[in-house]
């Protein structure tokens, strides 16, 4: 006897079909903050080193007397910009890639699967979700209100949900 897939609009309350039929439970908007917030930590953390550099070596531009010396720290001040804002950008793309979680999800004992198969998203996917998060900030998780299904517009958008550790075979990270 065939049994038609759930659809991932028949979830009930806290509760998801993926369209490969298994069931997962979702992760709350409180868990979500809490990871959030210990993601924006680590990142702030990666970056001061390259920050406080950046900083001393504008300093070191501004007080050296020859102009060579102020393009190299310039140079090198750019590169340090850079390497600051790609950290922070790539950081959620490649640790969703690696395992679905970032350190603030694994903590909170959440993961990013993709809506489809439960599996962890790949790089490109978490590149857009990453992206699509960074244009439209806090207002990504205004569908959470009305979404039986929890998704913000990034996750909607990639089709991804974000789901405890515990409800889902897959969704622990094979060391």
């Amino acid at each position: 006897m065939l049994m038609n897939k759930p659809s991932p609009d028949s979830f009930s309350e806290g509760v998801a079909a993926l369209h490969n039929g298994e069931i997962v439970e979702l992760a709350t908007p409180s868990s979500r903050i809490i990871a959030k917030f210990i993601d924006w930590l680590v990142v702030a953390t990666i970056i001061a080193i390259p920050l406080i550099l950046s900083v001393i070596l504008a300093d070191l531009a501004n007080t050296s007397r020859t102009i060579a010396n102020q393009e190299a720290a310039f140079s090198l001040n750019k590169l340090l910009v850079f390497t600051v804002f790609a950290t922070a950008f790539l950081y959620e793309p490649y640790m969703l890639a690696r395992n679905g979680q970032t350190f603030g999800r694994a903590i909170a004992d959440i993961r990013v699967v993709r809506i489809d198969d439960g599996d962890k998203p790949a790089f490109i996917r978490s590149t857009v979700r990453a992206l699509i998060y960074w244009l439209f900030g806090l207002f990504n998780y205004l569908p959470l209100m009305w979404n039986k299904n929890s998704q913000g517009i990034h996750n909607k958008i990639t089709a991804t949900v974000v789901v405890f550790c515990r409800s889902t075979s897959k969704a622990r990270p094979q060391r």
